[in-house]
């Protein structure tokens, strides 16, 4: 009977990531067009060559943590021992925030760098400003992981709608407000990568 409680908690946990992640996919696939619209060419151009940079250096913070603290916490769970769960996320965010707040600094003084490996100096500004996300994401993937421990999917995938919602509304007030000042193209893309910075990719 317990197993089968179980199983359906699972099943019930994977529709709801599931629901969420397409959500916050059509949410990420929309921004897109206000970029465009509001920013131009040079804009958009300066942010497709930035995002996926800053989505593999998320990927190198997190260091597979979301799946690796779901498991140990799981584990920690049916042996009927919450404590060491919650020992084990303390310790996690302690790591996870180092390891981006390191990134981070990493990615900020050597944006120059990154930018001539690219061979476009106009970068410099939007990764510097994708730094900042750097420095977040990965505290926010060891309580997501921690919860999917527990097999409540609800706040991660709250998290995730909230995150890519709140990414999209700040990326869209800052291309408004910097096209308006008129920003050069540097600025506005930086202004954009900030909206991105403020979730998982």
């Amino acid at each position: 009977m317990k197993s089968q409680a179980t199983g359906s908690k699972l099943l019930q946990g994977a529709f709801i990531l599931s629901a969420a992640a397409l959500l916050s996919k059509l949410i990420g696939a929309l921004q897109k067009i206000p970029l465009q619209n509001l920013g131009g060419d040079a804009v958009f151009g300066i942010y497709n060559t930035v995002y996926p940079i800053y989505t593999l250096l998320v990927t190198i913070a997190m260091l597979g943590l979301p799946s690796a603290l779901s498991k140990i916490v799981a584990e920690a769970e049916a042996e009927g021992s919450p404590g060491e769960g919650r020992a084990v996320l303390l310790r996690a965010s302690l790591v996870s925030s180092a390891a981006g707040l390191l990134l981070a600094t990493a990615t900020y003084a050597g944006a120059p760098l990154i930018a001539g490996f690219i061979g476009s100096g106009h970068v410099v500004s939007a990764l510097r400003t994708a730094a900042w996300g750097l420095a977040v994401v990965p505290l926010l993937a060891a309580f997501r992981g921690y919860f999917q421990g527990l097999h409540n999917m609800m706040p991660t995938a709250v998290s995730q709608i909230f995150e890519q919602s709140a990414r999209v509304a700040i990326m869209i007030a800052l291309l408004l407000f910097l096209s308006s000042h008129g920003a050069n193209a540097e600025i506005i893309a930086a202004g954009a990568m900030l909206g991105s910075a403020g979730g998982a990719p």
